[in-house]
């Protein structure tokens, strides 16, 4: 699996190391999310990954760097994922994990 960091490898290691273990039942690459509002399409964005626990539930999993964290344009799919994505699906847990 390609990852743009060393933090999003050790993520990914952590995670296959969790299904291994069989405490998750799978990951995979983040889908990307289409952010429409009103029928506009806002922004697009690609979560670094996709957990399927063993319950079948889902969880988006994003690895960030505290520096990158408050970034802007990370703010904003943050603000957008809490108030139209998780609403949308509120079964679906999303989890930022900072380096």
């Amino acid at each position: 699996m390609h990852c743009d960091s060393k933090h999003e490898a050790k993520c990914a290691a952590d995670l296959d190391y969790l299904k291994m273990a069989k405490q998750i039942k799978d990951f995979r690459r983040g889908k990307t999310i289409r952010f429409i509002i009103n029928d506009v399409l806002i922004t697009t964005y690609t979560p670094d990954f996709e957990v399927i626990h063993n319950d079948d539930t889902l969880e988006i999993v994003e690895a960030k760097g505290r520096f990158l964290l408050n970034e802007r344009s990370f703010r904003i799919i943050r603000n957008l994922m809490q108030a139209v994505y998780l609403k949308e699906n509120p079964t679906v847990k999303y989890r930022i994990v900072v380096n």
